[in-house]
């Protein structure tokens, strides 16, 4: 078997060091990532009464703002934004030999697909109607059918802030403009009438927790290796 070439050799290291190490931190934090997470539920399940009031005064009804809700939260998602916008920088690190943007590329696509799998899983265990469903409000318990029953929390908005948090944590100058996208790509999913605000408020918790998680640990593999 031909050895492998020495770029592919260090971005899969790169992988298992930030991976390792990105999930050791969830692990140290688990403890008040559970109570942060209790926390959020308890607080949006108090207030979900107020959430169809919250969506009425956010959305504009305004067909020119309702396509570019459209077009943010089409290029908003993880196959649209987090992949391709991910595999660019991976891609200009591997051409300029810039170890940290390399590094940057895979904790943000780490940190958006555990973000959006802790996401999706607790929205389907939830399963709480989206406001375009025309369903009572409430807790439905687990639901297959993911364009009624999946409104909380947003994946869209966990996978975005999870991209934007660890490439701030890890490129600030790219990461902090991606934060201001990832939030407009919050309001399109309620524009369009997919979540409320506390879907938003939740999975943005969940990208940010994972992006910081994983954002950090591009920064420790980069510092050691210095």
């Amino acid at each position: 078997m031909s050895k492998l070439p020495p770029w592919l050799q260090e971005t899969g290291a790169d992988v298992w060091d930030i991976l390792r190490q990105g999930l050791g931190n969830v692990a140290r934090w688990r403890k008040w990532c559970l109570v942060v997470l209790c926390l959020l539920v308890l607080i949006a399940r108090k207030t979900w009464h107020h959430d169809a009031a919250w969506l009425q005064q956010l959305q504009t009804h305004q067909e020119y703002w309702t396509q570019m809700a459209r077009k943010l939260s089409y290029w908003g998602d993880y196959l649209t934004w987090t992949v391709p916008f991910g595999l660019i920088i991976l891609g200009l690190g591997l051409i300029l030999k810039k170890s940290n943007w390399r590094r940057a590329a895979i904790a943000c696509i780490l940190a958006a697909s555990f973000a959006g799998i802790g996401a999706n899983l607790v929205s389907f265990a939830v399963g709480r109607p989206r406001p375009s469903a025309e369903t009572a409000d409430g807790m439905y318990g687990p639901r297959w059918n993911y364009n009624k029953y999946r409104s909380f929390p947003s994946g869209h908005a966990a996978t975005s802030f999870g991209t934007a948090t660890a490439l701030a944590v890890t490129l600030p100058p790219v990461g902090i403009p991606c934060l201001f996208y990832a939030g407009g790509v919050g309001w399109a999913r309620m524009e369009l009438g997919r979540h409320y605000p506390t879907d938003i408020l939740v999975g943005s918790v969940f990208g940010i927790a994972f992006g910081i998680a994983f954002g950090r640990a591009a920064r420790s593999v980069l510092l050691k290796q210095e």
